[in-house]
């Protein structure tokens, strides 16, 4: 979260009174909105559908170390911890390093997490690993071309010869001018209440508009407090550019878990493999 920083903006897409207060907009680094974050995924739902590819993936590719850059709350380093790999998370915030330790003493497992940023990955890691991933759409939280070649150039320069790449973001190629796309709601149930969230992109030229809506019950009506960040439109062919200027040689696309073949007009995912020379 926060890996370059955003460009601010001003909400227009949504008209929606804030329940804590008039500022519509807010921090995707700040402490609540990383709970929401937390909160608004089913985890074991999710490690439990992917679990199987990575499994098969990093068998076939004999890895035995592997990192995480975008980390978020640990529990994909911690699953493959549980694996017996050697496992590192990283991520720029604070919150999400703080969650990801204290989740993994939960589990009983030592993957090593540390705070560091996509620009500095070499200053903060100094060792190198078989396979690095990012998922859940952490690509984009670049800010243009030359920080995602950046990213790739940094990454490639903490693989093993031979290593590889994956990357999983949605599929923005599929995004016309003004295109609107909602995920799925989601609904949280705490005590007392129950939360649901929603999850808005859109694009504007190269970048896509990005809200988190949550909504709360107050009486009889629903609160609803949306925080809007940018996201840079990462698509196949300007992902492939900065795939060779880091110096990857091979790459497959995925529209998904499944290995489905990548269709720009219909997959619901861009999922990027990638091996490092060697």
């Amino acid at each position: 979260m926060g890996w370059f920083g955003s460009p601010a903006g001003e909400a227009g897409l949504l008209s929606l009174k804030c329940s804590q207060g008039d500022q519509a907009l807010a921090s995707f680094d700040s402490e609540d909105v990383v709970k929401d974050f937390v909160a608004m995924i089913a985890w074991e739902k999710r490690l439990a559908r992917e679990g199987p590819f990575f499994r098969e993936l990093f068998e076939s590719r004999r890895v035995r170390s592997v990192l995480d850059l975008a980390c978020g709350p640990g529990r994909h380093a911690a699953l493959f911890a549980s694996w017996g790999l050697e496992a590192w998370g990283a991520d720029a915030s604070p919150a999400m390093i703080k969650l990801s330790r204290e989740y993994a003493r939960e589990k009983g497992v030592r993957p090593r997490f540390v705070r560091a940023t996509y620009g500095k990955l070499r200053k903060t890691i100094h060792r190198r690993f078989d396979a690095i991933i990012n998922i859940g759409n952490s690509l984009v939280q670049v800010g243009n071309q030359r920080e995602l070649e950046i990213l790739l150039r940094e990454g490639r320069a903490l693989l093993n010869p031979g290593g590889i790449f994956l990357s999983q973001t949605r599929n923005y190629d599929g995004y016309g001018e003004d295109f609107l796309s909602a995920l799925p709601v989601t609904s949280r149930s705490g005590p007392g209440e129950e939360t649901l969230y929603l999850r808005l992109h859109q694009r504007q030229g190269e970048r896509i508009r990005f809200y988190l809506v949550k909504l709360v019950p107050q009486g009889k009506v629903w609160m609803a407090c949306p925080r809007m960040t940018w996201f840079y439109r990462v698509t196949r062919a300007n992902l492939a550019r900065a795939l060779r200027k880091a110096g990857f040689r091979r790459a497959q696309w995925f529209g998904g878990y499944d290995r489905s073949p990548f269709d720009p007009p219909s997959s619901p995912d861009l999922v990027l493999l990638a091996r490092a020379p060697g």
